[in-house]
């Protein structure tokens, strides 16, 4: 949690990266499939990493006995998975979209489940209702998959981007007002 003299103090640091979030999120935005597709290549990249830093520490444990084949075969694996993310960007969308829409649509049904179980409490509607939002969020990229893949994960990324960096401004703003 922020205290409120490092807010004052960095106030204008706040102002800033809010304000670099919330062009970051318009061009998100305004681009989602662009944005779709350098998530997907950014994890591709992540990926291939991973998979060759597991390499390494198999191939430097081995020589002493100290891995077994699973981490040789996990960083096989995360090479296969980057390297089928970077050479065929398109499916690699339309997969992490799916992934996307089926995370939801799991997300809203427990949501909405646990909601019903703590339903004398306080804001219990509140987390009925973010529940049935990320249901209907889920089958409306369901519906209308597979074209959902150019635009819903640069779209909500973009929403967050926004989202995070007016939160940010609000605070720097918020801060110079309570000086």
């Amino acid at each position: 949690m922020f205290q409120k003299e490092y807010v004052q103090k960095s106030r204008h640091w706040f102002l800033i990266v809010g304000g670099i979030l919330v062009v970051l999120g318009m061009v998100a935005l305004g681009a989602p499939l662009f944005m779709s597709l350098a998530i997907e290549q950014i994890l591709g990249w992540l990926f291939v990493v991973g998979g060759l830093v597991q390499g390494f520490q198999w191939f430097r444990g081995h020589r002493t006995n100290h891995t077994s084949w699973t981490t040789l075969l996990v960083s096989l694996l995360g090479l296969l998975a980057g390297a089928v993310l970077l050479l065929r960007p398109l499916q690699g969308v339309l997969t992490l979209t799916l992934i996307l829409c089926f995370y939801f649509i799991a997300q809203g049904i427990l949501q909405i489940l646990t909601s019903l179980r703590v339903r004398p409490l306080s804001g219990w509607g509140w987390m009925c209702f973010s529940g049935v939002v990320a249901l209907l969020l889920g089958l409306m990229i369901w519906r209308q998959f597979p074209s959902s893949a150019a635009w819903s994960i640069g779209l909500l990324v973009g929403v967050n981007l926004v989202f995070t960096g007016w939160s940010s401004v609000a605070l720097g703003l918020g801060c110079s007002k309570d000086s």
